[in-house]
């Protein structure tokens, strides 16, 4: 029970931070690193996409991966342990959600060519 609520507290702590200082704050400037992600791994077409949609959809996701690292890494003993831990954790987080959310987006055909940036730099 106890980790059902930390992680509730974290997520919604996070989210609510990442609204108020990310997402408001680069309404007009410039693209959030994981939008940038999407599109230089994922091909995704910025054209075609509500850009306030993606948004949230980073917002909810980046909650949610440091939501779950805190949870697991709140189990671990020991601060090398829970370093490398932590950043195992978020790669693999990272990697895995982003790539659900380019299969949305594959679902939706909104991929430039239907296909991954395999001759990335």
């Amino acid at each position: 029970m106890k980790e059902l609520v930390l992680f509730m507290i974290t997520y919604i702590f996070i989210f609510i931070i990442y609204q108020l200082l990310i997402i408001y704050k680069k309404k007009n400037n410039s693209e959030l690193l994981e939008i940038k992600y999407l599109v230089s791994i994922y091909n995704l077409n910025i054209d075609k996409i509500n850009k306030d949609s993606l948004r949230q959809i980073c917002a909810i996701i980046s909650s949610f991966d440091i939501a779950v690292t805190v949870g697991i890494v709140s189990h671990l003993q020991g601060l090398v342990i829970e370093i490398i831990g932590c950043f195992i954790t978020v790669f693999v987080l990272v990697i895995c959600s982003y790539h659900l959310v380019y299969l949305y987006y594959k679902k939706r055909g909104l991929i430039k060519n239907g296909k991954r940036n395999k001759n990335r730099k």
